[in-house]
C-alpha cells in the first residue's frame, strides 16, 4: 500500500501547540479540519510515498512546551487514520505513546 495522507484526532484547543512536523526527516506542512466540538483533525497530506518508502517511515510531531497541549497525552485524542492514493481509508487505530 502506498501512503498519501495521515489524519490524527487532536484536542479542541491544541492547534496552537503544534510547532513542526517531519516525514522521513523532511519538513512537512499540515492542515486542520473540524467536525465539531471534540472532533478536530490534524492532517499530513500529499505524502506520495510508495510501498517501499512508506514501510517504516518516521513521522515526527513537535509540540510547544508552553502551549495548551504540550505533551502527547494532551495533544492527541488517541485515534489516527491512514489513506492511500485512492483516498480510501486503510488502517485506523489508536495511537500508542512512543
Amino acid at each position: 500500500m502506498d501512503l498519501r495522507k495521515i489524519e490524527f484526532h487532536i484536542g479542541d484547543v491544541c492547534r496552537p501547540s503544534l510547532v513542526a512536523t517531519t516525514v522521513a526527516g523532511a519538513p512537512k506542512s499540515w492542515s486542520w479540519q473540524s467536525f465539531g466540538p471534540g472532533r478536530q483533525v490534524m492532517k499530513l497530506v500529499n505524502l506520495f510515498l510508495d510501498f517501499d518508502t512508506a514501510d517504516g517511515v518516521e513521522v515526527t510531531i513537535t509540540l510547544n512546551r508552553s502551549g495548551l497541549c504540550p505533551t502527547w497525552n494532551t495533544f492527541f485524542r488517541g485515534a489516527y487514520a491512514i489513506f492511500n492514493s485512492d483516498m480510501k481509508c486503510c488502517p485506523r487505530g489508536d495511537l500508542a505513546q512512543p
